[in-house]
């Protein structure tokens, strides 16, 4: 599919800011991701309603939990489920920013690194979505990354011609990774309920919290949100044994932690995994120490791949994890507190350098690179 029509890329520009031509409305999708990118076969909901000027509702959720942003116009709470806490601010959620939250192929808003390497109408088609027809121009778009990653994505999209929304979208990606791997996901986005320009309840846009819901400054469990832990200590999300016993972090104050975040059916995780065996092999074990932490899977699952592959590592459940970014790592200090974030897999000596500079310089002896 190496071509570039120019029709096909407009109607994909207009698509990027459809829903801002509407004063209110209301949509709901779903969205399925299964592949080696995705911890397990998940299915997430998301659902907006919106009136001018400037009110707003956005609700997220999963199995794992979710968020739910309410907008009166002046102030905006965000309300995280997994945690039970919440956040109001004098701040704006332009309907950009919520159409973006929303996904509806928003994957194809590519980083400066990426670009789109193909893009043709291959037909039109009537779309049912929630007892209305709608006439769509069916799309199919490559897209490439520049960056060492080498990963690539093709997408279908379904795109009402009327309004330009896109109401149904199907996605394959791929990325090799450094051992050759080329894992890929698979991912089905599909409107299920769609209304433009209609009256809106306003009671949706006044935020009542749910029963013992806390008010907080900040919030700790907003998806893809890993900095906020940098130079606190790490939250507790639940952490189990194998056996299913409490695991306490407190228990492994007086040395470096690095804490690897991911899951057994997580491609790139299970590749890094090479990546902290040398580095462990590197480590005093009275100054440091690596830790895997399995998020929200089952202690049988967890337990039937640690018996079918040799790992040295500790292995522990994260029961209360909310966030996005996986692989994920923690280096913390021998206080608990988070010193350094490190997301996937990065170099050798960088990571050594890191973990060698929270031990502390003092020490006599040193991480190898």
């Amino acid at each position: 599919m190496a071509q570039l029509q120019p029709e096909a890329l407009q109607i994909l520009q207009r698509s990027q800011s459809a829903l801002q031509q509407f004063g209110s409305g209301e949509i709901e999708v779903d969205r399925t991701t299964i592949g080696d990118w995705s911890f397990a076969p998940t299915t997430t909901q998301r659902s907006l309603s919106w009136s001018a000027p400037g009110k707003m509702r956005l609700t997220t959720g999963s199995s794992n939990g979710g968020q739910t942003f309410v907008s009166d116009g002046r102030s905006l709470t965000t309300f995280d489920k997994a945690t039970n806490e919440y956040v109001t601010r004098e701040a704006a959620f332009p309907i950009a920013e919520a159409q973006r939250w929303m996904s509806l192929g928003q994957m194809m808003t590519l980083s400066p690194n990426d670009r789109i390497a193909a893009a043709k109408i291959v037909r039109d088609e009537k779309l049912p979505v929630g007892g209305a027809v709608f006439d769509c121009s069916v799309l199919e778009i490559e897209g490439r990354s520049g960056q060492a990653a080498q990963s690539s994505a093709l997408f279908k999209l379904w795109i009402d011609k009327g309004t330009g929304i896109i109401l149904h979208v199907e996605a394959e990606g791929h990325a090799r990774l450094p051992n050759d791997r080329v894992p890929s996901s698979k991912t089905l986005e599909v409107v299920r309920h769609i209304a433009l320009d209609s009256p809106i309840d306003e009671t949706r846009f006044a935020f009542d919290p749910p029963a013992n819901a806390k008010k907080v400054r900040n919030l700790r469990n907003l998806t893809e949100d890993w900095e906020y832990m940098r130079g606190e200590v790490v939250p507790d999300m639940g952490y189990r044994n194998l056996d299913d016993t409490p695991f306490k972090i407190e228990s492994l104050r007086g040395k470096a932690i690095v804490m690897s975040f991911g899951t057994t059916t997580c491609e790139p995780w299970r590749a890094e995994l090479a990546q902290l065996s040398r580095l462990q092999a590197n480590i005093p074990s009275e100054d440091a120490a690596i830790i895997l932490v399995d998020v929200n899977e089952s202690a049988g699952a967890a337990l039937r791949w640690r018996t079918s592959n040799s790992t040295a590592f500790p292995l522990i459940l994260a029961r209360k994890f909310a966030f996005g970014q996986c692989p994920m790592n923690l280096i913390l200090d021998k206080n608990g507190t988070v010193r350094t974030v490190i997301p996937g897999i990065q170099a050798d000596a960088e990571v050594a350098t890191q973990i060698e500079s929270v031990i502390g310089s003092n020490k006599s002896r040193r991480v190898k690179k």
